[in-house]
């Protein structure tokens, strides 16, 4: 214990290192299970429509055992609860790699780690929702003008590690679509990734909005909820495609998400 002296007033568990290590393997599945499964219930609520699952959620977090209310009536809202939201999926360093870890783990010692094998399949295909949702107001993507708003797999990063604006990127080069891509804190990783040929980066967001027939918002930064306001100045409205339901449905004029599905 003598390393862990200088945070003093956190929980220290002494254990051995097989354990210390499922510890820290299982912290981040069970987060990354909240993930798949709140994209599960979306994908559904698309799929059935007229539910929206933001609402869906809304109601979820009300549970008392998810959001406890203390004696003076205030509700208590743990960490946690922003991993039971739907989006575009995870990424980064740690989750993919520490569910593929334990799924590895189970299938070496005659585990089939079925809920783990489904939570990284589900993770793997819902980029393809954002592609999906641009479909049904462009089927042929090619020469269609696509804003990205950020690249980092989260807000608060430059880590673009399994994010899921890679795939989505990809697809839409891919297809022919035009390119402009908005994350001043990812964007040298960018380039290492997508190169600087394909894709247009921009430096704030109203050039990046400028001109284009599509939004697709993939990262979760503070800045974009300003997003509405600055399309309202437009004449033409762009499909806003919103893949981590941050901005309001009813703030823009041609708005998709995940887990919404507006026939």
């Amino acid at each position: 214990l003598e390393m862990y002296a200088v945070f003093p007033g956190v929980d220290k568990l002494t254990t051995n290192p097989k354990t210390a290590e499922m510890i820290k393997y299982t912290a981040n599945s069970l987060l990354a299970t909240m993930i798949s499964f709140s994209n599960e219930i979306g994908n559904l609520c698309a799929a059935l429509g007229d539910i929206d699952v933001v609402d869906v959620m809304k109601g979820v977090h009300l549970d008392k055992r998810l959001t406890p209310i203390l004696p003076n009536g205030e509700r208590v809202v743990p960490a946690f609860t922003s991993y039971l939201e739907a989006g575009c999926g995870f990424g980064g360093s740690c989750f993919p790699k520490d569910v593929k870890a334990l799924v590895a783990h189970g299938q070496k010692n005659g585990r089939s780690m079925q809920l783990l094998n489904a939570v990284i399949q589900i993770n793997k295909k819902q980029p393809e929702k954002i592609i999906s949702l641009l479909n049904k107001h462009f089927p042929e993507l090619d020469g269609v003008d696509v804003a990205v708003l950020g690249l980092a797999f989260k807000p608060g990063t430059d880590d673009m590690r399994e994010s899921p604006a890679i795939p989505v990127v990809n697809y839409l080069l891919k297809q022919g679509a035009q390119v402009k891509a908005y994350d001043q804190v990812a964007k040298h990783e960018a380039f290492n990734i997508f190169g600087n040929g394909q894709i247009c980066y921009c430096d704030d967001l109203e050039e990046t909005l400028a001109g284009v027939d599509a939004v697709v918002l993939l990262t979760g930064w503070q800045e974009f909820e300003k997003l509405p306001a600055l399309l309202a100045e437009k004449e033409t409205q762009p499909v806003v495609v919103d893949g981590r339901r941050m901005i309001d449905k009813n703030s823009v004029a041609r708005y998709e998400g995940i887990g919404l599905n507006r026939r």
